[in-house]
């Protein structure tokens, strides 16, 4: 039940770290214009902290994109679980060996009586 909560909770903390990256990117580009209009020194970049501000920002803006790119929406996390714990199963599983065999047979079959049935159909509209 544990697991289930949290998988609900991945929507929320990927539009946390949206909101975070959309911040720290306009953080970047405010300091990053005020740094160029008003062509201060480096002496004054250092004094003012616009150095330190810009390695913050681009920190914080490396470190969201990293965490939305690796952590999964709620439905890719459901489709990860679902998906994988069918595959165990039925690499576990002997008779889902077999089956792969049987739907094939089961097709071909099938298809042999449908297309029996056309042909018989045909030839009955063809001589009238």
């Amino acid at each position: 039940m544990n697991e289930l909560y949290w998988i609900e909770r991945l929507d929320a903390v990927n539009v946390t770290f949206v909101i975070i990256l959309i911040v720290a990117l306009v953080w970047l580009v405010y300091v990053f214009i005020e740094s160029n209009i008003e062509s201060y020194s480096e002496k004054e970049c250092i004094d003012k902290g616009i150095y330190k501000a810009k390695k913050v920002s681009c920190v914080i803006i490396a470190i969201s994109l990293l965490i939305l790119i690796f952590t999964p929406t709620t439905k890719e996390m459901y489709r990860i679980i679902g998906i994988g714990e069918t595959i165990n199963y039925l690499r576990q599983n002997e008779t889902s060996k077999e089956l792969p065999d049987k739907c094939i047979k089961a097709l071909d079959l099938f298809l042999d009586k449908i297309t029996g049935d056309n042909k018989e159909t045909n030839s009955n509209n063809t001589t009238r």
